[in-house]
């Protein structure tokens, strides 16, 4: 079973922080295509947790359930991003997209979001289970800190 349902689903359980600003695309869509760009491909799509990760070590900010929710209402109808029960892959479109973005992280990142404004589309809410996203940053934060151990102790052995 899929981590993401429909907003206008029958089955999807009712939240009181709807999305209402669909109308509009946000730097944190580009922030997404970009992390699933380099984590998900048609072949081998990319876990939620890696997505999160992803996008931290590019904007060295943790995604909230908010941004994701928002990206896939915008990236999954435009035809950049495809989501199902395996995770999450960049279509052509959007490799094609992300490769027109020019220059180092911060500029390139503005540079994305100003390519996806050009990018006409209408938003299909979707909405992420919390326990899934809970557990994909609960992941997260061991990895992160698992990694901050063994680079800890390689510098306490070498220094």
């Amino acid at each position: 079973m899929s981590p993401w349902v429909p907003a206008t689903a029958g089955d999807a359980p009712p939240r009181a922080d709807v999305l209402d600003d669909l109308g509009s695309w946000l730097v944190s869509d580009a922030w997404v295509l970009a992390a699933v760009r380099v984590t998900g491909t048609q072949e081998l799509p990319a876990r939620l947790v890696d997505v999160i990760i992803a996008a931290d070590a590019m904007n060295h900010l943790v995604l909230s359930q908010r941004e994701l929710e928002h990206a896939v209402a915008r990236l999954v109808p435009a035809g950049l991003v495809e989501v199902d029960t395996r995770g999450f892959a960049v279509t052509w479109y959007g490799r094609r997209l992300v490769a027109l973005a020019r220059g180092e992280a911060p500029q390139r990142m503005a540079a994305l979001h100003e390519l996806l404004e050009g990018v006409d589309v209408v938003a299909e809410p979707w909405m992420l289970d919390e326990g899934e996203y809970q557990r994909a940053c609960l992941e997260y934060r061991h990895t992160v800190f698992e990694g901050y151990r063994r680079e800890t102790r390689s510098l306490r052995r070498f220094g």
